[in-house]
């Protein structure tokens, strides 16, 4: 059949609408800031919040999985037609006609969910971090302290020191704890006072420890979902990672800055070892790039079981490694980049110099003394 002149017009004119407006939306940061962050999105998270409450699996894989099932339904069905055969010439065209508006409509949509958050000021902007000649003694003085602090909240757990740790909660106890921390953290332009989506780990966890992915957000469902399969003690970081950016925060270092902080401010002692841990082994990779020597006498400082989970964690991640990984890598670099996110997946290392930057605007709560209250403390 075909279409009207007015609705191919119509459909041709999506795509470059949907760039035009990205393209604006990046121009006047301080409007998206007020319009969208603060304005449209925080409702668009309570709406898709209240929605996947009552879908316990991901929306966004089970919408994948009958999306797959229903274009191999209409292309059986169409290849069985007893229609007149239209040409390749036609069929071309109505092929790159639906895709042209398919993707129209996904970028509109990517945007009024979520992506507008891309063309917000930054983070780091928002928390005036003093990011400037950055010395190798301020990075390596708070890895040893973060360092410690994985010892102090490892020995509150009480765990064998043969074996791997295991998250010794529920996740709706991580899920509902780490909400509740971003809200008390009040970091600048989360104005999300509610319940969000709940974070949900991947049925297709084994794919996404192949393309070495923890965790994923998905703005067209509003969900933070992680994989279920990587080590335990990775797993409130992936999640606070996740739920930053379901809160609005784009780049990747500073939703890993968001997850540390969040997780360090919960009273659970098993996610404040988790962001202690990954904090402590995240400024000495950092460092050991130009100080060698002095990051392996501070990591000799790990106490057993600390360095048990952190082999436990490179183990996972070394048997996966392959091409999907470095293929997968490359397209989220592309993604990134495509989104304006300096320096690409490089971003995620961003956290060291963030740390450091909280560190001399006295903005890290203090790693010692930090509250530990029983497993399980309501809030």
């Amino acid at each position: 059949m075909k279409l009207p002149s007015t609705r191919i017009l119509v459909a041709l004119g999506l795509l470059p609408v949907a760039l035009l407006v990205r393209w604006v939306a990046f121009a006047v940061p301080g409007l998206v800031e007020v319009l969208f962050a603060r304005g449209m999105y925080p409702w668009v998270a309570r709406l898709l919040g209240l929605t996947n409450r009552f879908l316990p699996l991901p929306a966004a894989e089970l919408a994948v999985f009958a999306g797959g099932i229903l274009v191999a339904a209409l292309l059986v069905r169409w290849w069985r037609s007893p229609h007149p055969k239209a040409g390749l010439g036609a069929i071309a065209r109505t092929i790159l006609l639906a895709g042209w508006t398919a993707a129209g409509v996904a970028l509109l949509l990517f945007l009024f969910a979520w992506g507008f958050n891309y063309a917000r000021p930054p983070l780091r902007d928002r928390l005036a971090l003093d990011l400037a000649d950055l010395q190798a003694e301020e990075v390596l003085a708070l890895a040893e302290r973060f360092v410690v602090l994985t010892n102090v909240t490892y020995e509150a757990l009480g765990v064998d020191l043969e074996e791997p740790t295991s998250l010794p909660y529920e996740l709706d106890v991580v899920d509902r704890s780490i909400d509740t921390a971003y809200r008390q953290l009040a970091l600048p332009g989360d104005t999300i006072r509610f319940a969000t989506s709940p974070a949900k780990g991947l049925l297709t966890s084994s794919l996404f420890s192949r393309l070495g992915i923890s965790g994923i957000f998905i703005p067209f469902t509003g969900e933070p979902l992680f994989n279920r399969h990587m080590a335990e003690a990775s797993k409130p970081i992936a999640i606070a990672h996740e739920k930053a950016h379901q809160r609005g925060i784009t780049d990747e270092g500073e939703a890993n800055l968001a997850a540390v902080l969040a997780c360090l401010s919960a009273p659970e002692p098993y996610l404040q070892y988790a962001a202690a841990l990954y904090g402590s082994s995240t400024l000495l990779s950092a460092a050991s790039r130009y100080a060698p020597e002095e990051v392996q006498a501070i990591a000799a400082q790990w106490g057993a079981g600390p360095r048990r989970d952190l082999q436990a964690i490179r183990e996972f991640w070394e048997q996966h490694r392959g091409r999907a990984m470095r293929a997968a890598n490359r397209v989220n670099d592309a993604y990134l980049r495509s989104n304006r996110v300096d320096g690409g997946v490089q971003s995620y290392g961003r956290v060291a110099s963030m740390l450091v930057g909280m560190e001399r605007a006295g903005k890290l709560p203090d790693l010692i003394e930090l509250p530990r209250p029983q497993p399980g403390t309501e809030r």
